[in-house]
């Protein structure tokens, strides 16, 4: 970490720093030091995006795992909150049962506003929205109670460019169906408020 600590004062190696600790190995001090860098703007949020590849974030303390998320979250910054996405779904869903589920964090993650805000330039690929609809997925099992909001999200969004929700795309509607399944009554009665009068695009 002292070592990195004095890279940092490199400006050209800074640039390279967040690549350095990958192939070193991430560690819980040099995680700490990549966000106190961060929060000083010295690292951008978009950097982070080399953590998930592999299992860079595997052995992180989750307290400051959450850290991280929540600066990239609070960056509003579509791209961070696409990695945000990426690390939640590998650090809870994909490496099994081993940590319990943080409900509020999830929540932020998966309703965040950079999800939805249109936007002009290349179209959303599939795999970027593949961990949203997979985090979401796994919260509407543990959490369905709290799931109709999420239905409604997808609902007011439905076709807007740029977003993860463009182009009705069948994995997004099956979000859809399930909060659909849970609140019947509650969806359809939103659909209605959408479909007129005077008639809504979606």
């Amino acid at each position: 970490e002292n070592i990195l600590r004095e890279l940092s004062k490199d400006k050209e190696i800074l640039l390279l720093l967040p690549d350095l600790v990958w192939r070193a190995g991430l560690t819980n001090s040099t995680a700490n030091l990549l966000l106190e860098l961060a929060s000083l703007g010295k690292v951008g949020a978009e950097q982070f995006s080399i953590f998930c590849y592999g299992s860079a974030v595997e052995n992180l303390d989750e307290t400051i795992f959450k850290n991280w998320i929540v600066f990239l979250l609070d960056a509003n910054k579509p791209r961070a909150t696409l990695i945000a996405l990426d690390l939640l779904d590998f650090y809870y869903n994909m490496r099994g049962p081993k940590k319990r589920f943080p409900k509020d964090l999830i929540y932020k993650a998966i309703t965040h506003p950079t999800l939805s805000e249109e936007k002009e330039g290349p179209a959303i690929r599939q795999t970027e929205d593949y961990n949203w609809i997979k985090l979401t997925q796994a919260f509407i099992k543990k959490y369905p109670k709290d799931s109709l909001k999420l239905g409604i999200l997808v609902l007011d969004n439905l076709g807007k460019a740029g977003t993860i929700f463009e182009g009705y795309r069948s994995s997004t509607l099956e979000i859809l169906d399930e909060v659909s399944k849970i609140f019947p009554t509650e969806i359809w009665k939103h659909i209605s408020t959408l479909i007129g009068p005077p008639i809504s695009q979606r």
